[in-house]
Formats: C-alpha cells, sequence, structure tokens
C-alpha cells in the first residue's frame, strides 16, 4: 500500500463536517475561496505547491475596510450635523443672554450624538462578539481531529495532558470573555459616553479605569496561559520523541526477519498520520486567522472615523461632545486589543499542535 492510499484511508476516518461549515460560512461573508475540499488543499500542500492568493486576500479586506468607511461616514456625518446645530445654539442664544436655551439646546444635541455613538458601538460589539464565538467553535472543532491524529501518530504523552490543558484553558477564556470582559467593555463605554453628557467627571474616570483594568486582565492571563501551554508542549514532545525511538529500536532489533520492515510499515503510518495532522492545523489556522482579520479590520475603520470625527467635532461644538467620541474610539480599541489576544492565543495552540511531529 503506497502513501497516497494510507493517506485517503485515513481521511475517510475524519469528521471534518463542522470545519466545512465553518469555511462556508466565512467563504460567504468574505468571498474568499475558503470552503474548498480538504483533499485538494492537502494535496497542495503534499506536493509543495501551495500558494496562498495574497493579492485576493488584500482585495477583500480593503474592500471590507472601504466599505466600513463608508457605512462610518453616514453616522459621523449626523454627528457633525448635529454638532453645528449645538455651536449654532450656543453661539445664537448665548450672545442674546439666553444660557439657560443654550444649554438646554447643547445638552439635546449632546443626548442625540449619544445616542447614535451607543447604536454604532452596540452594533459592532454585537458583530465582533458573534466572531469571538465563531473562532472558539472553529479550534474546539479542530481539537476533536487533531488530538485522535497526534495519539496515532505515536504522541500518547501530548495526546493526553495537552487535550485536557487546552480545552480547560478555552473554557475558562470562552467564560472570562461571556461573563466579565465583555460586558465590562461595554459598560466602561457606557460609563463614559452618560459622564461626558452628565457632566460628570467622576463617571467618565471609572470607564476609562474599567477598560485599562480589562486590558491589563487579559493581557496577563494570555501571557500566563500561552507560556504554560507551550512549556507543556516543550515537555511531552520531549518524552514522546524518546518513547517512540525507543518502540522503533525494539521492532526493529529484536522481531526476526521482519522487524526491519515491521519498523518501515511503522514509519510509514506515522508520516501518513502526521502529514494529515499537519494540513487540518493548516487549514484551521487560515479559518482562525480569517475570522480573526475581518472583525479588525471593521473596527479599524471605525476607530479611524470616529477619531477624525472627535477632531472636527471640537471645533465645532464643545469639548465634552468630542471627547465622547474619543472614549468610543478608544472603546472600539479595546474590543481590538481583546480580539487580538485571544486570536494570537489560539494561534499558539494551533502551533504547539502542528510543531509536535
Amino acid at each position: 500500500m503506497d502513501m497516497n492510499s494510507l493517506i485517503l484511508q485515513q481521511l475517510e476516518h475524519l469528521d471534518l463536517q463542522t470545519l466545512y461549515d465553518i469555511a462556508g460560512i466565512l467563504e460567504e461573508e468574505t468571498g474568499l475561496p475558503l470552503g474548498t475540499s480538504f483533499l485538494s488543499f492537502f494535496e497542495t500542500i503534499l506536493n509543495g505547491s501551495m500558494t496562498f492568493q495574497w493579492n485576493q486576500f488584500y482585495s477583500v479586506f480593503v474592500q471590507l475596510f472601504l466599505k466600513e468607511i463608508r457605512s462610518g461616514l453616514m453616522s459621523c456625518s449626523t454627528i457633525l450635523s448635529i454638532c453645528v446645530l449645538s455651536g449654532l445654539f450656543h453661539g445664537i442664544f448665548g450672545s442674546f443672554g439666553s444660557q439657560t436655551v443654550s444649554k438646554v439646546g447643547t445638552l439635546l444635541c449632546s443626548f442625540i450624538c449619544g445616542s447614535i455613538c451607543i447604536i454604532d458601538f452596540n452594533e459592532l460589539y454585537g458583530y465582533c462578539l458573534r466572531q469571538m464565538e465563531l473562532m472558539i467553535v472553529t479550534v474546539q472543532s479542530l481539537f476533536p481531529v487533531m488530538i485522535p491524529l497526534i495519539l496515532s501518530s505515536g504522541k500518547a504523552t501530548a495526546g493526553t495532558i495537552l487535550n485536557p490543558l487546552m480545552i480547560s484553558t478555552i473554557t475558562l477564556i470562552h467564560t472570562m470573555l461571556d461573563r466579565w470582559i465583555l460586558p465590562a467593555v461595554f459598560y466602561s463605554c457606557s460609563f463614559c459616553i452618560v459622564g461626558h453628557m452628565a457632566d460628570q467627571p467622576f463617571m467618565t474616570k471609572a470607564g476609562k479605569l474599567t477598560k485599562d483594568v480589562i486590558i491589563y486582565v487579559m493581557g496577563i492571563t494570555v501571557t500566563v496561559l500561552s507560556a504554560l501551554t507551550s512549556l507543556q508542549g516543550i515537555v511531552v514532545k520531549t518524552a514522546d520523541s524518546i518513547l517512540l525511538k525507543t518502540a522503533r529500536y525494539s521492532v526493529d532489533n529484536f522481531i526476526p526477519i521482519i522487524g526491519g520492515f515491521a519498523a518501515d510499515s511503522i514509519d510509514m503510518v506515522l508520516s501518513c498520520t502526521i502529514a494529515i495532522k499537519n494540513a487540518i492545523g493548516i487549514w484551521g489556522m487560515l479559518l482562525i486567522l480569517v475570522v480573526m482579520i475581518t472583525p479588525l479590520v471593521k473596527l479599524a475603520a471605525m476607530i479611524l472615523i470616529y477619531r477624525c470625527t472627535s477632531i472636527l467635532a471640537e471645533a465645532l461644538t464643545s469639548k465634552s461632545m468630542a471627547q465622547c467620541l474619543e472614549d468610543i474610539a478608544s472603546a472600539f480599541t479595546t474590543l481590538a486589543v481583546i480580539y487580538t489576544l485571544m486570536g494570537i492565543l489560539f494561534i499558539v495552540f494551533l502551533t504547539i499542535l502542528i510543531n509536535i511531529v
């Protein structure tokens, strides 16, 4: 039996339907050819002819960025129009001594701008939350495929130790994001907006403190978990390498006549299993990168739009409204940092699994 036949036989026993479904969702959203057959993807890797069409990736994400820019300009043009109206209230009624009317008009414009900002933030917040769930589902779908392949390739220590460790880590990250991290980002943004609209500096400071704590906790968590997982990966890789070489030496030297043939057959089967495992890992990493980059492009566009709008608003109206827009951009930046850290952690996991050979 040749290597291709062994690979096809092993591929028949793999359940890749969930990964195909995720690839189909991403292909429909971005237009990138991610939902192709894994067999053809694997053949290109095996032949050494796999080339990513970087021009297509670049084109898709540039179009996505420009689309988000156009969408953000609609909201921000409305905000700037309200800022002009607020400036007129302040100038016209202030010149006639009607300070009360001027303050009421400015406050009303601030509430309208704050409402538009909250709607934009809530929409993008919900999208990032859905993409985070999709990223977690992608990683959870990869482990039941890759861990058995690791065990089948003779890496018993790696499979038995890394599987519960990584699953526990993913569960911990998912719980932290769902219950504490992301709600805290939403509340910190709300505190900043309300603090500026109601002219209550303590609420703004509370929102900024919450945001700083979130980034600090997320950074420490990802660093510690990545370090622990990497150390475990190095240890189990060394232990399994010694065990596998000992087993092959025993088969080759202590089984008469057919020992050498049996050892060569074992090497061929293990090589096929490792090749399939690495190909699935590369495919999964590509899916995670697309899931990771798509919201980051949207967030980058909104950060740029809101920061530019904040600069223009400060020249047209009160400083508090401009600072409110700046805090919205800061909240988008916090979401981008959290999303990037989570994606890096999952890529580290897959890199460790791919490097176990």
